[in-house]
């Protein structure tokens, strides 16, 4: 017998109508069944997946406190491993890891640096709505007579789908 009844062993992850299509609903692994009118059914696993997305990251630093720390000064932001200037691009997929970061530095004879690098696993949300990541980092003045005195930014890392 030809006529079918379809079900889906969750319908939170994935729904099947009446004619077998099947719409995945969230990440996750599910059971699709086909039951002929006459009783013999056939059941298919399936794993929904995210389709992957490119992400776009930049960031912003601000100077909020000198604390007698000079004025000169660059920042750096990094996208695994690699300097990004305004915006940079990563394809990524459920699961995922990247890495993120950023380096301020007081460019004087003798420069000091400090700055962040931070992990993050992608996940359907950040997929989806993005992240965004928000460090203070302090730069201390390491000689002279301000020696110990630290210039403190306010960082923000924006992920966005």
């Amino acid at each position: 017998n030809k006529k079918l009844t379809w079900t889906s062993s969750d319908d939170s992850i994935a729904t099947v109508n009446a004619n077998g299509q099947i719409k995945g609903m969230t990440v996750g692994d599910v059971k699709i069944t086909a039951t002929s009118a006459d009783g013999p059914s056939i059941t298919y696993s399936a794993t929904v997946k995210i389709a992957p997305v490119t992400l776009k990251i930049s960031g912003t630093a601000k100077c909020i406190a000198k604390n007698h720390v000079r004025n000169k000064w660059s920042k750096e932001f990094y996208l695994n491993g690699d300097e990004i200037k305004g915006t940079g691009k990563v394809t990524v997929e459920n699961g995922d890891i990247i890495t993120v970061g950023c380096w301020i530095t007081e460019n004087d004879a003798n420069p000091e640096t400090d700055g962040f690098t931070e992990k993050i696993e992608i996940t359907p949300e950040i997929m989806t709505k993005g992240l965004k990541i928000e460090r203070t980092v302090y730069v201390t003045e390491n000689g002279g007579r301000y020696s110990g005195y630290s210039a403190e930014w306010s960082v923000v890392i924006t992920i966005k789908p």
